[in-house]
């Protein structure tokens, strides 16, 4: 039994091997024929022509597909850019809307903490002036209290050396109203010059403007400003200060030697154009307006405001300790 069964797997096996030899017989003989067809197969002109145009067609199918492709890849990420860009204006539109609101807020936390301290300090100034009052009072009731012979004679050579000293007095009279009126005089006239400058100076630029007392109007548009203007016009009045001031003392140096009140005008005039460039100089580091709008633009930074701001102060506590020793000299020329 075992035997033929055995016989049975071996003519089994053998069937098997035959037939795979069939197939690769087969096998082989279809790609000789394939080869002789295409060695036998005459190259035509027509033929190859074919060939030639179906590729050039292939290659020309192959590019526009290829654009194409591009295409769409561009037009997604143009898409998505677009994209991105309205929710960075979204982002940034709400960004400003929170901003204002908080400024708003922060504006109204500002006007309850002023309303807080000017009740406070309105409350202190009551408060000290009842407790002066208050003092003065106590203080006159103990004088009077305590009024002997010491105490009158006191009084009694007080009033004497004011009615004794009516000269001295009318001296010191004089001496303020020649002062003063100088100071005034010099003042306008240093002011009215740097005004009538500017107005002749904004004519070149064809600006209209309308001259008041306390300031130049100028009767255009904001787009009408440009920068060489802005520059110009609002460094008139500071430059010309510096340049009279200048003039002014060289003028007064001349003549502080000599009697008279006419150098004190000098003296004022010195005193008011230094005035006048330093402290526009310093009010337009800090507050950016005026002489202030030029240093702006000529693109100075934080750091270089604050290097204006601290020269322009030592520059005036400079000048008031320099012009002490001449007003107390010419105090005499003014009798």
């Amino acid at each position: 039994m075992g035997k033929r069964l055995y016989g049975i797997y071996r003519r089994v096996r053998f069937m098997r091997y035959k037939k795979k030899l069939i197939k690769g017989e087969q096998r082989d003989q279809e790609t000789l024929q394939k080869e002789t067809i295409k060695q036998v197969r005459p190259t035509t002109k027509r033929k190859s022509g074919r060939s030639k145009i179906y590729t050039i067609y292939r290659k020309i199918r192959f590019l526009y597909h290829r654009r194409n492709s591009l295409k769409r890849k561009k037009g997604i990420l143009v898409r998505e850019q677009i994209v991105l860009a309205k929710e960075e204006q979204l982002e940034i539109k709400q960004r400003l809307v929170d901003k204002r609101v908080q400024d708003k807020i922060s504006k109204q936390e500002q006007k309850v903490q002023k309303k807080l301290t000017k009740t406070e300090v309105k409350k202190r100034r009551r408060r000290l002036l009842r407790y002066y009052l208050k003092r003065q009072f106590m203080n006159f009731i103990v004088f009077m209290k305590t009024i002997d012979k010491r105490t009158s004679k006191g009084l009694y050579n007080a009033a004497s050396s004011f009615v004794h000293n009516k000269e001295k007095r009318k001296n010191h009279f004089r001496i303020f109203i020649n002062s003063l009126s100088l100071f005034l005089l010099s003042y306008l006239v240093l002011y009215g010059i740097g005004m009538l400058i500017t107005v002749w100076v904004a004519r070149s630029f064809d600006y209209q403007t309308i001259l008041f007392y306390y300031k130049v109007y100028y009767n255009i548009d904001t787009g009408d400003w440009t920068a060489d203007a802005v520059k110009i016009l609002y460094s008139i009045a500071p430059l010309t200060g510096l340049f009279f001031g200048t003039i002014s003392l060289i003028i007064f140096s001349t003549f502080r030697n000599e009697r008279g009140i006419l150098k004190l005008f000098f003296l004022w005039g010195f005193i008011h154009g230094m005035i006048m460039f330093f402290g526009s100089l310093l009010m337009g580091a800090l507050l950016n307006k005026d002489f202030g709008w030029v240093i702006s633009y000529l693109y100075f930074r934080d750091t270089g405001k604050m290097i204006f701001s601290i020269f322009s102060i030592f520059a005036l506590v400079a000048l008031g300790g320099f012009t002490a020793n001449p007003f107390l000299r010419t105090r005499l020329t003014l009798l």
